[in-house]
């Protein structure tokens, strides 16, 4: 009996804390803030003239995209080697996670296919 309250307990413990867990790799609201201020300020693909509320939908869509398909924890370590100007030590699959983002938005954009939230 003893046995089956250790259990249930352990069981009890690990639910609890798995919400904990997945928060470790929750995008805080500023780092999406600054992701959107950053990409206002970058070139689109296709060199399109957006206006400005469109500018922000794509950089938003990016980061969804971005958010997606890659942790916080990866996106930090990403994030931190551009920054540091090492983006030959960048993985592939993160460049290429950031190109399809970027990509795919604009195509949103430019067909007015989908929604850009």
């Amino acid at each position: 009996m003893n046995r089956i309250f250790c259990m249930v307990g352990l069981l009890v413990v690990f639910l609890s804390s798995v919400p904990a867990l997945a928060n470790l790799n929750a995008y805080p609201e500023r780092v999406k803030q600054q992701y959107v201020q950053e990409c206002m300020s970058q070139p689109i693909p296709y060199a399109v003239d957006i206006p400005k509320e469109g500018r922000y939908k794509h950089c938003l869509c990016t980061f969804y995209y971005i958010k997606q398909n890659m942790s916080y924890t990866e996106y930090q370590s990403f994030d931190q080697t551009v920054r540091s100007g090492q983006m030959q030590n960048v993985p592939a699959n993160y460049i290429k996670i950031m190109e399809d983002g970027t990509t795919q938005c604009a195509r949103r954009y430019l067909m007015g296919v989908g929604k850009i939230r």
